[in-house]
């Protein structure tokens, strides 16, 4: 099921034929867009979901976590076992969420400025400082 969505004054129209799970690679992206914009290099995808609760807090609430916490898992899931079924209204929720996402984390980044860029390395440096002890 695919539907147009509305962003401001922009509407996407999600293309058939690609999965939900490529979208939500898309996303994971988006996210490391915005990561690297502030100097943060994760390889990992569950840093990167750390990254975002707990440095990235400003920026992203609550579902945006939950929602790529849990592509992360449905990729892993279809990646690794095959015989794993992903639900419908999972992939349906995802299809919607990642254009809305992708277009937040653009935003995110366009509108980071120095002084916020500054902020959040500083608190990489405090939270890397205090997992140390």
């Amino acid at each position: 099921m695919t539907h147009d969505i509305l962003i401001g004054d922009t509407i996407i129209q999600p293309r058939p034929g690609i999965s939900p799970l490529c979208r939500a690679g898309r996303k994971y992206f988006a996210l490391y867009s915005v990561m690297m914009r502030v100097g943060i290099r994760s390889e990992i995808h569950t840093c990167s979901i750390e990254v975002m609760r707990r440095i990235l807090s400003p920026y992203f609430n609550a579902k945006d976590v939950s929602m790529v916490e849990r592509a992360q898992k449905a990729r892993a899931e279809a990646q690794y076992y095959s015989s794993s079924e992903i639900p419908d209204p999972f992939l349906d929720e995802l299809t919607m969420f990642c254009p809305r996402f992708v277009v937040h984390c653009k935003r995110i980044g366009e509108k980071l400025t120095e002084s916020d860029i500054i902020s959040l390395r500083e608190a990489v440096l405090r939270y890397h400082e205090s997992s140390e002890r």
